[in-house]
C-alpha cells in the first residue's frame, strides 16, 4: 500500500505550524514502512522537527518518531 492522506491528523492546535514542533498521528493500516524518504509528502504540513506517532494497523504498539527533511523530502527517524 501507499501514504493515505486520510490517515494523517494534526493533534491540537497546529495554527502555529513553523513556530514550534507539531503533533500528528498516522494510521498505518497497510503495515507500510514509514521511514522510506518522501513516503508522506511535505506538501501535507509535515516539517523537520514535527513529532509523528504511527498506529500499526494491529492498533496497538504505535511508535513515536520525528521528521527530518532535506530537500523537499520528509524522512521519518524512529527514537532510539
Amino acid at each position: 500500500m501507499a501514504f493515505k492522506a486520510k490517515n494523517l491528523r494534526a493533534l491540537g492546535d497546529n495554527a502555529t505550524a513553523g513556530v514550534v514542533p507539531s503533533l500528528w498521528v498516522y494510521y498505518n493500516e497497510g503495515s507500510d514502512t514509514v521511514t522510506t524518504g518522501g513516503y508522506i509528502p511535505t506538501s501535507y504540513g509535515i516539517k523537520a522537527k514535527d513529532q509523528i506517532c504511527v498506529i500499526p494497523a494491529n492498533g496497538h504498539d504505535a511508535t513515536w518518531y520525528y521528521v527530518t527533511v532535506s530537500g523537499s523530502t520528509a524522512t521519518l527517524v524512529a527514537y532510539s
